[in-house]
Parts: structure tokens; sequence; C-alpha cells
């Protein structure tokens, strides 16, 4: 009826517009969203843009979340008619709140931790800070992941979730609530290490973004929420189809977070991913799902019973939707003995083929796993799984006898001896891996004369010796991940397996040079392998009758479930391609594949590894452009870059993946523009001073890497300098170290990069090279001879946003690179320990007059574990200490680039202050030659006759004179008092008592010369009374910073600008202080991030990054205090400090009342 009702209520609709009522009044309704305008709601966006809601007579308007209001009782107490939740709404459902659901968008919550890179468990949980809603905690997936790991909210520290992601990225909190949809994008543009505990991979799914509206009103109106529901599901299967209009349009209308493009595209591939469009109904509901997840909540103690679960679902009427089967299967009474004679039933589980099989964070895992126990389940048995053996052993034992099922299995020969065999559980094909150069692969004859990869032992294994032994060489690995892995690196040509399992291998490892085709067909087998069974015991008959009807009674929601799981978000997302002309098209055609060359040893620009693969930041970027261009880049390995550039000048080389520009280049290879840029700066022994003026130490001898482009740019702009070309930065690292040169030149990512993962130890930065045409100008370079290949690189360069490159240096140069603990291996040796056990006890108690030759098989066992948990203990102390070591020089690092800024700080005050000196002390030399001369005249008159007149003027002259010798010498003493004292608080960090208003004006003073040239002023207002016990030099740096931040970025294309020192107020024992200009002001997508080290808008342009990372450290650290930073685009920007009149406690510092404050 409410069909037809709906029906009705279209052709009214229609009748009415073809009868000219166009105008006719549309119902206002309401949609509460729950959180804030995103890609999260885009389905709504697109069925109000495109007319849907228009067209069945409603008119909609969307209500953020604002933090305060309940969505819930917004709908419940009718201020709103619909709104959005997630699985908290079946809570409050079954608690007694009136709602039912319209439609479910995200058959998979979004809702994760994420967490420090060292919690990788539920349990690693444990002692850390979480910060978390109270109504995420206590939900459907938290409590569940929890409760399956023995966790509770006592075993951590609960923080109250403040929703600012910068929390986490500083270090405020260990781990964090977030959506997979949202914060991931904020933490990788960040930098920011982390890793993710999603309670969906631990089997705990439950709906997100669910629909929903009061239980009374739909019942009332039943016709408007079929409307709304059919509108919405309708917009939700245009925004998936159509992501780029749709960001397009919250771009245009909805963008109150100020989102970039990249953030809403990541949002949108993450939703797509989570709505599952592939396998369910846009839209749709499964009551079985609803019911297990309400069950979960009954478990959780977070519900009274389920028996409000029946009529959750709007439009569902029928109890039985929702029932639970009250008797799982029938049985016959034989089956039935069965059972009570079998509870317990032992099942394979194969360690390493997932997706369908395999053993991971001590637990089995994948698709025919979570089948086996969901037929436990329906059939009434407890199953065990033993895990622990290759797969050849699985099926050992399984003939033997100590294993009742064994799955998913083909039909080889030794098992049809001792199983019989399931219907198919699994329908796939053998497709086959190789790398992206490969033709194309129509039969099996087309790969004949090359090497397979394949597992010792399988069935698919020995099909090709069996048919092709002759054809092919045969490398047998331990499973299919080693097979993949040696086509990966070029020691075989293809291997076969599964199509799920081979993608699944691909896109977990990231293997950007394999692909995925062609289909081992039927008849080149000469048997069919698609089908996976499950094989029972030959001698439990009655068993197998009993699996068949418990897979007969799963429905196809179940299945379809299980499969989405597993299978249905595996697939790479695409890559938008670019348009070529015709002749760059039958170029690449001709072409075939590229061969690149690149720096083999200039991290983290890149490298060759050592398993010979291309990374760092150009490999990434290499990586997307050849994605964009569709192209098949391929290595050329070297030894040195050297080797590199005398290969691209034979033509041995395509192009050079990152290169600059020189006039010696440009002879044999074309530039792109470049897509990268860094300053140069200088390394040098911690005893030499800061190098303020690059040319006051050309004397000294400098150290750069052999054949970069730097060597020739030096030696033409420095004709006289001395250079020394060494073999990498690393050498030329120990060289200076060693005293053999003054200093060495490089990149500044290289620099902290080498001061990240070696322990140097009196090493420091000491300055860099500011003409912006010393910089590292990267650029793709492509050979002379074909000139469309610089033209097919330059438009993929184009095609590369911005962004995506600025978010490609900022994540390697937040990488920490350290060693981990190699839990690979614990596992490796805790399963053989196991195993070990296993067989021996089986064996004692079957053999016992074997028990003496076996005891010395278990010693000398137990001999081998005692030397491999040596060595692991050895291997981790080995690390541990590595790691300490590492971050004792990066320590030491940071610390001497601090040093650099201060002493170009005091540089910059030394230069302004001898500006400021030499007026009144140029006056004063003046005065006092003219006094000379005027005693000179004095005495010549003395000699011939002084008349009292000239006496008189002698005497007037004299005092003048010397009142303004006096005030110019006055003048230049209070500039030198001034100087001491900031010179000495910029020195050192000594702590003293001080009045804010004297400090302040020193700094402003000091900085007189600077804003001279400068189209800004500086104005400085201060309350008179404010003291403090604190750092003076410190918050003078913090100020010096601040105001040459403002003077390079505020003001470009300005005529004249204003910035401003006050104080405001603040908390008791507290003082305020706001530093502001006019200016340009900040963008926003930068506001977050201007703190972080080497963070600069500028590449390449000035600047080390570490002006404000400083000011952030010492306002946060030192002083104890707090800042932030404000901005409006266009109107300026404002950094707040807050800091307490008494400064905290501090070590390893100076304090003028107790001397030295020991480490």
């Amino acid at each position: 009826m409410r069909v037809i009702r709906l029906l009705l209520l279209l052709l009214s609709l229609l009748a009415a517009q073809v009868a000219g009522a166009d105008d006719a009044p549309l119902q206002k309704v309401s949609l509460q969203l729950e959180w804030k305008h995103q890609f999260e709601f885009a389905g709504f966006y697109a069925a109000k843009e495109k007319g849907y809601y228009q067209q069945v007579g409603l008119d909609v308007e969307f209500f953020e979340y604002d933090g305060k209001l309940d969505p819930t009782q917004e709908v419940t107490e009718g201020r709103k008619t619909f709104g959005l939740a997630d699985s908290e709404i079946i809570i409050q459902r079954l608690r007694g709140v009136p709602v039912v659901l319209l439609s479910n968008y995200f058959k998979r919550s979004p809702l994760a931790i994420v967490a420090k890179p060292d919690i990788r468990l539920p349990n690693d949980l444990k002692g850390k800070r979480f910060m978390v809603a109270p109504k995420d905690i206590n939900g459907v997936g938290f409590a569940t992941l929890f409760r399956q790991f023995g966790l509770s909210k006592t075993d951590m520290t609960v923080v109250p979730h403040s929703f600012d992601v910068q929390d986490f990225i500083y270090g405020k909190v260990d781990a964090m609530s977030a959506y997979l949809t949202n914060e991931i994008f904020e933490i990788q543009q960040a930098g920011a290490p982390y890793s993710v505990i999603d309670p969906n991979n631990y089997g705990n799914e439950v709906y997100g973004l669910t629909l929903f509206a009061d239980e009374a009103y739909a019942h009332a109106n039943p016709e408007l929420m079929d409307a709304f529901k059919q509108a919405s599901d309708r917009g939700w299967t245009y925004a998936l189809d159509h992501p780029e209009e749709i960001i397009d349009l919250i771009l245009r209308d909805y963008n109150t977070q100020n989102k970039s493009r990249a953030a809403l595209q990541f949002e949108a591939q993450e939703t797509t991913r989570l709505m599952l469009p592939k396998v369910y109904p846009v839209g749709s509901i499964d009551p079985g799902k609803l019911r297990r997840t309400a069950e979960v909540v009954i478990q959780a103690g977070e519900a009274p019973s389920l028996d409000r679960l029946a009529g959750m679902i709007f439009g569902s009427t029928d109890k039985a939707a929702y029932a639970k089967p009250a008797v799982k299967l029938y049985l016959s009474d034989t089956e039935r003995a069965f059972l009570k004679a079998h509870p317990i039933i032992r099942v394979s589980n194969e360690l390493d083929w997932p997706p369908y099989d395999f053993f991971e964070n001590g637990s089995p895992r994948g698709y025919s796993v979570d089948l086996m126990k969901l037929l436990a389940d329906r059939i009434g048995v407890k199953i065990e799984f033993v895990q622990g053996k290759t797969w050849v052993e699985l099926v050992d034992w399984f003939c033997a006898g100590k294993i009742d099922l064994l799955h998913p299995a083909d039909k080889p020969r030794k098992l049809l001896d001792c199983a019989s065999f399931s219907p198919p559980i699994v329908q796939d094909s053998n497709q086959f891996v190789t790398r992206r150069d490969h033709p194309a692969i129509n039969r099996i004859a087309d790969l004949f004369g090359s090497v397979a990869a394949s597992p010792k032992g399988w069935e698919q294994t020995e099909l090709l010796k069996k048919r092709f032994g002759d054809k092919f060489r045969i490398i047998e690995t331990v499973n299919i991940e080693e097979a993949i892995d040696a086509v990966a690196r070029g020691r075989a040509d293809f291997t076969t397996d599964f199509a799920n399992v081979l993608s699944y291998y691909i896109t977990r490892q990231g293997y950007t040079n394999l692909k995925v085709h062609g289909v081992w067909s039927q008849e080149d087998k000469g048997e069919d392998f698609k089908a996976l069974y499950i094989a029972t015991r030959k001698d439990w008959p009655v068993f197998q009758g009993i699996l068949d009807k418990a897979l007969a009674s799963l429905t196809p929601g179940e299945l379809q479930e299980l499969q989405a799981k597993w299978f249905g978000v595996l697939a790479t997302p695409e890559v938008k391609r670019v348009v070529l002309s015709a002749d760059q098209e039958a170029y690449l055609r001709r072409k075939g594949q590229i061969r690149m060359c690149v720096d083999p040893d200039w991290m983290p620009v890149e490298r060759i590894t050592q398993d010979g693969l291309h990374q760092g930041m150009a490999a990434d970027v290499i990586t997307r452009l050849s994605q964009i261009l569709g192209i098949n880049i391929v290595l050329v390995p070297t030894k040195t870059w050297q080797e590199s550039l005398d290969l691209a000048k034979a033509r041995q080389c395509d192009i050079l993946a990152a290169a600059l520009e020189t006039p010696s280049r440009k002879e044999f290879m074309d530039f792109t523009t470049p897509y990268l840029s860094f300053r140069s700066v200088i390394v040098t022994n911690t005893h030499q001073v800061f190098i303020a003026d690059f040319e006051s130490v050309l004397g000294e001898t400098f150290g750069i890497t052999k054949g970069y482009a730097l060597v020739e740019i030096l030696k033409s702009r420095y004709p006289n300098i001395r250079l020394v070309e060494i073999a990498n930065a690393l050498d030329g690292f120990n060289q200076v170290q060693e005293g053999k040169l003054f200093g060495f030149i490089d990149a500044l990512p290289t620099i902290a990069y080498l001061i990240q993962t070696h322990s140097f130890r009196n090493i420091k930065v000491a300055g860099q090279l500011e003409d912006q045409n010393l910089s590292w100008n990267l650029s793709v370079a492509t050979r002379k001879d074909e000139p469309l290949l610089r033209d097919i690189f330059q438009i993929a360069i184009d095609a590369l946003p911005e962004d995506q490159r600025q978010a490609i240096v900022n994540r390697w140069l937040s990488l920490r690179y350290e060693k981990i603990f190699d839990y690979v291996l614990m596992w490796k040796i805790v399963v053989g320990v196991v195993g070990v056990a296993s067989l021996i006890l089986w064996v004692v108690l079957v053999w016992n007059r074997r028990l003496a030759r076996l005891n010395r098989e278990l010693n000398l066992a137990r001999v081998r574990i005692a030397e491999q948990n040596t060595g692991l203990e050895q291997r981790v102390a080995e690390r541990t200490a590595a790691l300490e070591r590492a971050n004792a020089g990066l320590r030491q690092a940071m610390s001497q680039l601090v040093q650099s800024e201060k002493l170009a700080a005091l540089g910059n005050l030394v230069a302004g202050i001898a500006h400021e000196l030499n007026t009144p002390i140029g006056n004063a030399v003046m005065l006092a030659s003219t006094l000379a001369d005027q005693e000179r005249g004095f005495s010549a008159q003395m000699a011939t006759g002084l008349s009292r007149s000239a006496l008189q003027r002698f005497v007037e002259s004299v005092r003048e004179n010397s009142d303004i010798l006096q005030r110019s010498l006055q003048r230049a003493a209070e500039l030198i008092s001034s100087f001491k004292q900031v010179a000495v608080d910029q020195a050192s960090y000594q702590r003293r008592g001080f009045a804010l208003d004297e400090v302040v004006q020193e700094i402003a003073l000091a900085l007189k010369p600077r804003l001279r040239r400068s189209v800004a002023t500086l104005e400085v207002s201060i309350a008179a009374d404010l003291r403090l016990d604190s750092f003076p030099g410190p918050l003078g740096q913090v100020l010096m910073n601040l105001i040459q931040n403002a003077l390079i970025h505020a003001f470009d294309g300005r005529d004249a600008g204003r910035i401003r020192i006050e104080s405001v107020p603040a908390g008791p024992g507290r003082i305020g202080l706001r530093v502001s200009d006019d200016g340009n002001g900040i963008a926003p997508a930068h506001l977050s991030r201007i703190f972080d080290p080497f963070f600069t808008t500028r590449l390449g342009q000035g600047g080390s990054g570490l002006g404000l990372h400083i000011v952030y450290n010492l306002v946060t650290g030192l002083l104890g205090g707090v800042i932030e930073a404000r901005s409006v685009p266009g109107h300026g920007a404002a950094f707040l400090l807050e800091l307490p009149l008494i400064a905290p406690q501090a070590k390893g510092v100076l304090d003028e009342r107790q001397h030295t404050i020991p480490e």
C-alpha cells in the first residue's frame, strides 16, 4: 500500500507540473548532519543540486553539527525531520529511544584508532593517553574490540576529544579516535608517522552513516519517508559516479571547513571504499547484520534486551527478518549424536595465503576462516584452529587424522585418498603476475622460455612441472609472497595464483612495477582449478552431510558480507590520465619503456636500495608521473651519480629523475620546469663560527659530491673557490669530522637526513647559501635528441598538483628513520616452538619406545631455540642501542640548527647596532677634529695677541661643540649598553628578573636598521608594570624571529605595512603578548603546519624552515608558555603568546642566582 501511495504522490506531482503548476509549494524538511559539511554527506548535496528532492516535492535544508546538540534528540523532539548517525543509533533504539532506520550508506564504519607507530595492536594502548569521545569509546566497534583483547577503559588514560588532530601530531596524546575518511589525510599531509587500529579488521564490522527518523512521525508520514529515502539513495548513486562534480559543489557551496580539493578527493575515495557500492545496493540495510550488531550491544551490556529490534528498519514489519533461527539446522538423530561425540572440530589454518586463509597478529584471519566460524556457529560446534605448518604439512596432518577439516583445498591426488569434499566455497581464476613492461598474455604459451616462481609443493607448481617442465625454468619458493617478490625484483618473469591473492599482495606491499593479467585457462591446465572446497575426513561421512546442510543454509547476504569484507576493498584507485597529442602518443608507443637513471645515494631525494628499488622524494614523484602518463619507466642501476650522468650522455638513459639545469648539461639534455627546490646549506665542525657571508670563507676548502651541478655553478660564480669533489654526502660528513674539509655543501633535506640517521657528535649546520641561483632546483632531464619526451613530462608535471608535491616533501622530511623490533622473526620463532613441542608431545604419547631418540632431538631443538632467542635478544639490544645513538645524534643536530639560527639572529643584531653606532661616533670624531683645529687657531692668536672678543668666541665654540660631542658619545654609550644586555641574553640562556617593556624596546632598537630597509614600521605598546622572572634571551629571539618572519613574508607586493608588539590581558600569574601585522596573512592550508620543522612555503627561496619551529619550542619549552597563530588571508596575521610571570625551572641553563642548573 505504501508503494501505491508513493506512486500516487509522484503521479499527482507530475500531473501538477503538466497542468502548469510548476510553482506549487514544496514541503520543507530538514536533515541534521552528524558533523560539519564534507564529502561524507555528498549524496544528500547531490540529491538537492540535481533536483531529486524537488522532483518528489521536497525542499530540504541541511544543518551542521555544532558540537553541542544531540542529533537524535533534534529528530525525536521534532526540531529536525531526519537525522544521520553511526552505529550508536542502534544502541539508542534498543534502549527505548523511538527511532527507525531508513537507509544505511557506510557498510563499514570509518571510526578507527590512529596511534603512534609503536602502537600496533589494541593491547599496546595499555598505559597510553587515548583521546576519544565518550560515545565512541562506549560504541559497538570499540567496545567489542577492547573486549576481544581483554581491555577496559581503566587500562588507559582516556582524554576528552578536542577534535584537533594537532594534539596527536605534536604528541599531546599517544592515540586518538579518528575517521579514516578525514583525519588520516591531515596526518599524512603533516608528515607525522602513525599506525591505524581499525575494528573492521578484527571482525567488528558495524554500520556507519545511517539515515533515521522519529518512529511516530515516520509511521504517520510513510510517503514522505519513502520519498526522502529514494531521492537520497538516488543522490548517493550520482555522487559516487561523479565525485569530481560533487567536490566542485562542496567547494562552492558547503566548504565551511576550508577543505582542499585534495582532502575532498581523499575523502571521496575512502567513502566509496566504505560504501561497497559494487557489493551492496546503495542505502540497503541487512536485517541479519543488524541483529548481529544488536547481539554485540547486549553482550557489552550497553542495552537490556533485543525486545526493540523488530521494527527498527522502517517498513519492515516481518519479525522473522530479524530473528535468529531457533534451530540452526534440521539434523537427524545420527547427526546430533555425532556432534555430541565431537563437540570440538580441529580446522587447518595456513600461515600465509591472504586474503583466504592466513595467521596475523596472533589470530587466524581470512575469508575462509570467517566462513568456518560462520558454519561452526550454524552447526553448533566449537572449532580449534591448527597452525604453524606449511600447506604441504597441513595436508599430511589431515591425512594422518590430526586435523578434521582442511580449507580452502583443491583436489590433488593425495587428498582424494583421504578426504571427502564439500560443494565449492571459492570460485576464482588463476591469473599471472608479471612486471608492467611484459606483453599481454593470451595463453600460457606466451610465457614459454621465461622463468617462473611458484611455491614448493603447491598443486599449481606440480602442474607447471608436469605439463610444462621443459618450457620454463621454475624457481620454487617458500610461499606466494616470496614468488611475487621474485618477479618484482627481476629474479623471475611471472608467477600465478588466484586473482584475489595476487591483488592482495600487490596492494599491501605497494608494488608499482607489477600487473595482474591473463588467465590460466582450463585448456592449458588440462583440468579445472577454478574452485576450492572444504575437505573433511573420509571416515566422517556423517559430518560431511552436516557440513553440506550448513553451507546450503547460508543466505546470499551472509556470503556477500564476507566477500565484501575480504575482496571488496582491494582495488587500486584509478589515476586520472592526461591527454597527449597524436604525435606524443605515437612516440610513446614506438618507445615502449622509458629508461631512467638516478642518483643512487642522495636521500631523502632519491637512492637505489639494496633490493634495486628507486626510493625517496623523486621516486614518489616519478611514480605519480608514470601513472599520469600510463607509461612504464625502467630503472637503470648505477653506482654513482657521475655514472648516471655518463650513461645519460651516452643515450643509455632516456631521463634523469632529479637533475639541475646547467649549461654543460643542456648540451645533451632538455629540462622540465623544476618540481622540487631546496636551499643549499653548509656543515662544519662545531668549533667553527657561523657563516653569515659565504664570500668571507672562500679561502677555506669545501667538499661537494662529484658530478653535482652545483660544482659548475659555484666555480662559475666564485672562480677562486676551493672545491673538492667526493664520492657522496656521507663521505663529505666524515671528512669534515676528520678535519680534512672545512665544510661540506649539499641540499637542506640531505643534510637533515644524514643528521637524523647518523650520530655525528661534532658537526653542525653553520650557514646557508643565500643566492637563489645556488639552490637545488630539480627537474626531470630528458634526452635532447628526442624533444617530444621533454614535452610529455612537462605535461605530466603540470598535471601533478602542488599540494601533492608538498605532501611528498613533507612526508620524507618528517620520517623517523628508526629500526623496529622484528615481530616477523619473533612469530616464526614462537610458531616454531609451538610446532616442535606439539609434535614431540604427540610422538611421546604414541610411540614410547622412541622416547630416548626424541628426547635427544628435543634437547637439540632447545639448544637451537636458545641460540635463536639469544640472537634475537642481541639483535633487539643492538637495534635499541642504534636507535638511542640516532636519537642522540638528532637531538645534537637539532641543537646545532637552533644554535645556528640564534647566531644568525645575533649576527643581524651586531650589524644593526654597528649601523646605529656609526652616526654618533662619526659625529664625535668630526667634532673632536673641529675642536683640535680651533685649538691650533687659538694658540696662534695667543702668540700674536689675543683680543677679548676672540677669547669669548673660542669659549662659546668649545662649549657648543663639547655639548654636541657629549650627547653623541652618550648616545653611543646607551647603544653599547643596550647591545651588551641584548647580546648577553641572545648568546646565553641566562635567567634573570627584567621589565618586559625594557627588553621589547631593546629588541625594537636593534631591529631599526632592518626596518628602515623594509616597507613596514614597528609599533610597541607594553604596559610599564610587567616584570618577569624568566629568560630574556630566548624571549628576545622569539620576538626577533616573529618580526623577521613578518618582514620576509607579510608585505610582498605592498607599499607599506605595520608590525605591532603589544601586551594583552592573560590569566592570573601570566602575561599575554601579541605580535601582529596587517600584511598578506597565512593561507588556511599552511596555518596548522607553520611550526613544523623544515616547513616553508618557499622551497628554495629563503630560510631554513626552522625559524617558527624554534619559536614554538622556546615558548612551549624553556619559557613554559603557549603560542597560537591566527590569520585571515589578506588581513594580516597574529601570534598570541601567553607566558608565566615566573618561568619553570629548566635544566642545563644559567641562572643568575643559582649559577648552573645541573643536567
